[in-house]
């Protein structure tokens, strides 16, 4: 049994443990980042719609940089686990005292400082898709940049009084870190929410319930995905303030927890049920019935109202013509006819965009 003081022993079995935490969301983290890559690079053959270049080489770098990040931080922090309890313990050196004073570590300098810059271009993700959905409206983008501003502001801030070896616990700046990183989650995730939901209300009013139910799963993902990061980061921020050792069980971890829910997203991505940005614009134009489906939306034809206007892009036309392809289409309803207007369209008539 160790004669430690009690709050000693906490101080270290919270610390080991959250290492240990800390590895099995680098494990996740690991397993989701190699599905994110074969699911943006499947071959044309095997996927059900075509990923623009552009994006796919910007997800492609978000996810690789993301995880090399993640695994320097994570290699830095289990490096200095080792010296905790091995190579620099000793007379008159307990782990207690290397966990309190790990600022005057390089290799934990190092590890802060890859999570920080990960968290930069995780929260840059946020806002490009915040941006997205609400068709960079002034108001939106003025808030989120701001946070974002204040954000990395904060984590220099954490980083300079680090290479003046502050005590990590003790420093006010982090906690307001960590609560303006939070806060730009739930903003994002009430701003991006609440629009999808406002959009698929319009399309249910327009063409029926059964064409609105993508927008509300886009939102239910955000929400879930944003809730698994929301969670762990507040119950963080509190016990951080208290000066509670519970934080210890979440620190290292909790960059991983970011990293995961926005790979989730991703997958999402990858498959093709990701939000279009022509939808939202369309929703709160002048026509309220516009509207731009991502693949695999059905549009039957003959329930479509008189005169509404449907644009689609990259479907998949059936019917009479199965093997009818529209790109970028634009389609007009006029009773029970309609017309089509294509860059690349093949003869046939058409019952159901698919």
């Amino acid at each position: 049994m160790s004669d430690a003081p009690p709050d000693d022993i906490w101080l270290e079995q919270s610390r080991l443990n959250g290492m240990l935490t800390g590895s099995i969301t680098w494990g996740i983290f690991f397993q989701l980042t190699v599905q994110a890559l074969v699911s943006l690079n499947r071959s044309a053959g095997r996927r059900t719609h075509r990923i623009p270049r552009g994006r796919k080489l910007a997800l492609n770098a978000y996810v690789i940089v993301t995880f090399i990040l993640a695994t320097i931080g994570f290699a830095c922090n289990a490096r200095y686990t080792e010296e905790i309890w091995i190579d620099r313990r000793g007379p008159g050196i307990s782990p207690t005292v290397l966990i309190l004073n790990e600022f005057d570590f390089y290799i934990n300098r190092l590890a802060i400082g890859c999570y920080y810059v990960m968290g930069w271009i995780m929260d840059l993700l946020l806002l490009y898709r915040a941006f997205i959905v609400w068709n960079y409206n002034i108001l939106v983008v003025l808030l989120m940049s701001g946070l974002y501003l204040s954000t990395v502001t904060m984590s220099i801030a954490v980083m300079v009084l680090a290479q003046r070896h502050a005590v990590f616990s003790h420093l006010g700046v982090q906690l307001a870190y960590l609560s303006l990183s939070v806060s730009t989650n739930i903003v994002f995730t009430l701003l991006v929410a609440g629009r999808l939901l406002g959009v698929r209300n319009r399309i249910r009013d327009t063409l029926g319930a059964e064409y609105s139910t993508t927008f509300g799963s886009v939102a239910a993902t955000l929400v879930e995905s944003s809730a698994l990061y929301s969670v762990f980061g507040i119950v963080f921020i509190v016990s951080f303030a208290l000066g509670s050792n519970v934080q210890n069980l979440i620190f290292l971890a909790i960059s991983h927890i970011q990293g995961i829910a926005q790979l989730l997203i991703i997958l999402r991505v990858a498959d093709g049920r990701e939000y279009d940005r022509r939808a939202g614009a369309a929703s709160t134009g002048a026509q309220a019935n516009s509207i731009v489906f991502t693949p695999r939306t059905e549009v039957d034809l003959t329930r479509t109202s008189m005169g509404a206007t449907v644009e689609a892009h990259n479907l998949t036309a059936r019917g009479d013509q199965p093997d009818a392809t529209l790109d970028d289409c634009h389609l007009q309803t006029q009773g029970s006819v309609s017309s089509l207007s294509s860059r690349q369209t093949k003869s046939g008539s058409l019952g159901r965009v698919v």
